[in-house]
């Protein structure tokens, strides 16, 4: 064979070679990407990203499968990983309009305005007909102007304004933890404690290593009588930092009063009276539970402690510790206000309002005696109507998730397309009535304060 034919022949194979290697290495890239995306709809999604990270690794240059990475993690919450990865396509494609749409989504979710409406207003120009984006953009725009008067509302002092502003932008950047942990500190500022660890717990979420939120959940709900939720904050803040001085702190404090109340709950549910009180009084008030509730000045932590007192001491209302305090100090605002109260939960609303008039004479600032007052006021007045707690068979302490278990149970009995009895259809008709009309006003949380507040919804005056 003569040299140039070999030499042709051998060039021959070696492009064969690389044509079968190109080939391979394509199917290869194809097979990652099927396996990436049965893997996702099986809900592997670790095992997913794997698979992904391994086509990204065969070929970077595919633009295609950093979108589906990015989708995916789109659908798992991982914004700041899908943002990069909309941005690599972008950068490998920039005519990508979905890419375009998808970041400058984002973007605006996370109230990065200036970037958002680049983005949008990029795609608009390609997709003008697109009026949902064009909607979007307008929307960002008024979301700037809000956080401007926001700002200006909070440094005027006019923080109730200046919370209903940020409430208004974060409806358009729900993922903005920077407004929403200003707007989580002016509820503090203001006394909403709820409200603020709504914020924050929302912010966890969309920041989970953020020790800020974790420190304040741990102390909000301390300061609102939420023991074990207290300490499963401070526990997360230390998985992030073991070193956190303050969630240390906290986490001590915590951790101790938890497992006092619980050792004080077991006493009580096993009937040991004398434990019980040894636990909350000893060897005083104020080096018991009674008295560590009373230095974390948590008033549904007292009400708590209160409570235990009252059964400990083997009575059956709760009101009869305050009573025994007001034995030895009757100028005690809180035995009167707490006894109070135990009052109205008992129905006994004439004494309640004896004792929150005692209340309002020591103490004439604390608003809780006034009000307390004229809410037994109201309920005596409602005393003697349907109680949509007694139609649905639950406390007034009730949650939301038993009120609506209370009504599943009852709707299943009454229905008239389900009773069994032999009540007459009319009498089974009108049961079932009352049941809608007492969940529709206790699963609506506004209807629902008003009756609390003696105000009956469906009665006109």
């Amino acid at each position: 064979m003569r040299l140039g034919s070999w030499i042709g022949a051998v060039a021959l194979a070696v492009l064969q070679v690389v044509a079968a290697n190109d080939s391979a290495s394509a199917k290869s890239l194809q097979t990652l990407l099927d396996e990436a995306k049965a893997l996702s709809l099986a809900g592997r999604f670790n095992d997913a990203l794997r698979a992904y990270e391994d086509a990204i690794a065969t070929d970077a240059s595919n633009y295609l499968t950093y979108f589906r990475r990015a989708a995916m993690l789109l659908n798992l919450g991982k914004t700041s990983s899908a943002l990069s990865d909309f941005t690599k396509v972008l950068e490998l494609k920039p005519e990508f309009d979905q890419a375009l749409l998808q970041r400058g989504k984002l973007f605006a979710k996370e109230c990065t305005i200036n970037s958002a409406i680049h983005d949008l207003n990029a795609f608009l120009q390609r997709k003008p007909s697109d009026t949902s984006v064009a909607e979007l953009v307008q929307e960002l725009y008024q979301t700037r102007d809000a956080l401007t008067h926001a700002a200006d509302a909070a440094a005027s002092g006019d923080k109730a304004r200046a919370i209903e502003l940020y409430g208004d932008a974060l409806n358009t950047c729900p993922h903005a933890v920077d407004i929403r942990m200003r707007r989580a500190q002016l509820y503090l500022d203001v006394g909403d404690k709820e409200m603020a660890i709504g914020d924050f717990k929302r912010i966890q979420k969309l920041q989970p290593d953020s020790l800020e939120a974790l420190q304040q959940l741990s102390t909000l709900h301390l300061g609102l009588g939420e023991v074990s939720e207290s300490l499963e904050a401070a526990k997360d803040c230390l998985k992030q930092d073991p070193e956190h001085k303050a969630c240390k702190v906290a986490f001590r404090l915590v951790k101790k009063l938890d497992k006092a109340i619980t050792k004080m709950e077991e006493h009580l549910s096993s009937g040991r009276w004398a434990e019980a009180v040894k636990l909350l009084l000893k060897p005083s008030q104020e080096e018991g539970l009674m008295g560590e509730a009373n230095k974390i000045n948590s008033s549904q932590l007292n009400l708590r402690m209160f409570g235990a007192a009252c059964k400990a001491f083997g009575e059956v209302k709760s009101m009869n510790w305050c009573t025994k305090t007001l034995e030895l100090n009757d100028q005690s605002f809180d035995a009167y206000l707490y006894r109070a109260e135990a009052k109205v939960a008992t129905e006994e609303y004439d004494a309640a309002m004896h004792d929150f008039q005692k209340a309002h004479e020591l103490n004439r600032q604390d608003a809780r005696a006034s009000e307390g007052y004229h809410k037994a006021e109201r309920l005596k007045r409602q005393a003697g109507r349907r109680d949509y707690y007694k139609v649905l068979g639950v406390p007034r302490s009730a949650s939301k998730r038993e009120i609506k278990k209370a009504f599943r149970k009852l709707a299943q009995e009454w229905h008239p397309d389900k009773y069994q009895g032999d009540l007459p259809e009319e009498a089974v008709v009108k049961k079932m009535s009352e049941i809608n009309e007492a969940y529709e006003v206790l699963s609506d949380d506004e209807l629902r304060q008003r009756f609390d507040n003696g105000d009956d919804p469906n009665v006109t005056a």
